[in-house]
């Protein structure tokens, strides 16, 4: 199965038709096995809006549902949120779970974290996808990511479709490779450089 929770706050403005398109490939590929959530200030369960198989009709069905988009972001509580539902919660058992988001939690987080290392526990693995990874510069320093980087078993950057191909096709290595390894491929201080 695979899960997608897909970060529509204003830091992702100018990314979020993008990914939109990339959960609706996805959901497209795989419509029984394929569940999709949004989240900013709220969690909002999109599977059936973004089923249409028109991709623009199924943003608009999407944008008319979603009521925080371009908004604040409160990942730690959204996530809880989900997690908190024990039907959504069954959908991360055992699921491929994917989150696209830069992981730029405002307020403390604690929650976001715990979340995560949930999030990770009940999936069979969890993947982080941020816009911000796609530049050669970005390293997971801030307090969120960093602290949330040993409950990922990787974290790529997407930022559009042609990114998501890319980080797509390391998928099989991920999902037969050791537990937990995104720590090792990305250094916590500027200076490093992913391995």
């Amino acid at each position: 199965r695979l899960l997608i929770l897909v970060d529509v706050s204003g830091s992702l403005r100018q990314h979020t038709p993008d990914l939109l398109r990339v959960a609706h490939t996805a959901l497209r590929a795989a419509p029984a096995r394929t569940e999709v959530f949004t989240f900013g200030t709220r969690l909002t369960r999109i599977t059936a809006a973004l089923a249409h198989p028109h991709a623009d009709q199924a943003l608009k069905s999407v944008s008319a549902l979603v009521t925080d988009a371009d908004g604040g972001t409160a990942i730690g509580a959204s996530l809880e949120r989900f997690l908190a539902n024990p039907r959504f919660a069954a959908l991360a058992r055992g699921a491929l779970v994917i989150v696209l988001s830069d992981g730029l939690e405002r307020g403390d987080p604690a929650p976001m974290v715990r979340a995560t290392a949930r999030l990770s526990r009940l999936g069979h693995r969890l993947v982080w996808w941020s816009p911000l990874a796609c530049s050669p510069a970005y390293r997971p320093v801030t307090r969120a990511m960093s602290a949330q980087l040993p409950s990922l078993d990787h974290l790529g950057g997407v930022r559009d479709l042609a990114t998501a191909l890319e980080q797509v096709r390391r998928l099989p290595a991920v999902l037969s490779g050791r537990r937990h390894t995104a720590a090792r491929h990305w250094p916590t201080t500027p200076s490093g450089a992913p391995r």
